[in-house]
């Protein structure tokens, strides 16, 4: 068995075409394995696209809490119906009815 490979090395066109595909084969390793590799690319690629959908959510969540305190700063039509809503409050002359809440018989 041992003779079998020190005779496929004896050959030097073998010889250079396996020291070639060796080195091919390392080389092709190291490109997809190392810290800097393929591998580490993708993974960084994937972690930097979840990190910009969590900025761009985050980004419309600020967007939607600054029109609400514009509304709740500037518009006397919410203003009203929070003061009604939280509060209780009325206008002078109104009434309040009560509407009970009945529960749907399957």
């Amino acid at each position: 068995m041992f003779d079998y490979f020190i005779n496929i090395f004896k050959s030097t066109k073998r010889r250079f075409t396996i020291i070639g595909v060796s080195i091919i084969l390392l080389l092709a390793a190291f490109a997809i394995f190392s810290n800097y590799g393929l591998l580490t690319r993708f993974n960084l690629e994937f972690e930097r696209i979840k990190i910009t959908k969590r900025i761009e959510e985050k980004l419309r969540l600020q967007d939607s809490l600054k029109n609400e305190i514009s509304l709740r700063l500037n518009d006397t039509l919410t203003i009203e119906r929070l003061a009604r809503e939280k509060y209780g409050m009325l206008k002078r002359g109104e009434q309040i009815y009560y509407i009970p809440k009945y529960k749907e018989k399957n």
